[in-house]
């Protein structure tokens, strides 16, 4: 559905509810009965938030292409308060950013940008991160809450990063903002 479907509806909905309303006393009236003012009870529409009409903000567009690698590093530097999870590891060198809406994920200086698909939930123990290419291949990630390393450095993670089970070097550690 297209922004402007969207907000139309809204509209439709705003208009319902209060064509809906009698004699200005406040009471909603869906089924256009009289309702006495001195009642108490006051009947409400079942939807009333732009969430519940599931209705994404205006700025809330889904990315159909990864922004350039290169100057998505360049946002990342630049700006490091947009960057929701950081994991690293070593053997080769790699870095994994999670922004709000897409992934960073870099080897030694090659650096390869996705589409993130499941967001970044900080308060979760354990969570699979899907991100696509701009093929749309679907590629995944598991980030668990727990002390982890980056396999070479001495310091600890608060969360592990696992790209394989069976290829223990491919992980490593990683930390939320």
């Amino acid at each position: 559905m297209t922004n402007s479907a969207r907000l139309f509806l809204l509209v439709i909905l705003t208009v319902c509810v209060h064509s809906c309303t009698e004699n200005n006393t406040g009471y909603i009236n869906p089924t256009n009965k009289n309702i006495d003012s001195n009642t108490t009870e006051k009947i409400t529409p079942e939807v009333s938030t732009q969430e519940e009409l599931s209705v994404p903000p205006q700025n809330d567009v889904q990315k159909t292409r990864p922004t350039n690698a290169n100057e998505l590093l360049k946002l990342i530097t630049n700006n490091s308060e947009i960057v929701e999870f950081h994991g690293q590891g070593t053997e080769p060198f790699w870095d994994l950013y999670l922004t709000k809406d897409e992934v960073l994920y870099t080897v030694n200086e090659e650096k390869t940008s996705y589409i993130l698909l499941t967001p970044f939930n900080e308060f979760a123990k354990e969570q699979i991160i899907k991100y696509k290419d701009e093929n749309g291949e679907i590629f995944k990630v598991t980030i668990r809450k727990e002390r982890a390393s980056d396999g070479m450095s001495d310091e600890d993670y608060p969360y592990s990063v696992i790209f394989s089970e069976t290829e223990l070097w491919k992980n490593g550690g990683g930390y939320s903002k």
